[in-house]
């Protein structure tokens, strides 16, 4: 028994020293690229003291900004006052994601949660005993 799990905790960290690698390389590569755009500013007499600030990409996931408050309170609305896990199970069924995955729906129940958490912060939302409903 344990054997198989050193043997599989090698084969994991021989994985993820791979990708160290590969990201490192992704990294030079990336620090030649910004250099050669630098020096293509350069030949069109670009001179700004000013740095660029680096551009961040919004994660890819699954919800978009405001996206769960607003189906919660459109739900709520249409629906009247709803528990977490009706939320939830509407949610998953609006976004049509599969309703088997376990760690998805808890990851997406978390999120529920935590947005209801921040309503009721603000005031908007208030929860008697396992229903929310709006103020």
């Amino acid at each position: 028994m344990g054997s198989i799990v050193i043997s599989a905790l090698l084969h994991k960290k021989a994985e993820m020293l791979g990708e160290i690698e590969r990201l490192e390389d992704e990294i030079t590569n990336l620090r030649r690229r910004v250099v050669h755009i630098d020096s293509t500013l350069d030949l069109f007499g670009y001179d700004n003291p000013k740095p660029v600030q680096p551009y961040r990409k919004p994660p890819p996931g699954l919800f978009r900004r405001g996206e769960i408050v607003r189906f919660i309170f459109r739900r709520i609305r249409m629906d009247g006052p709803q528990t977490a896990v009706q939320l939830r199970d509407a949610l998953i069924g609006f976004k049509d994601v599969n309703r088997d995955d376990r760690k998805l729906r808890k990851q997406i129940h978390n999120k529920v949660h935590k947005a209801l958490q921040r309503q009721k912060e603000r005031g908007t939302l208030v929860k008697y005993g396992e229903v929310w409903r709006a103020r």
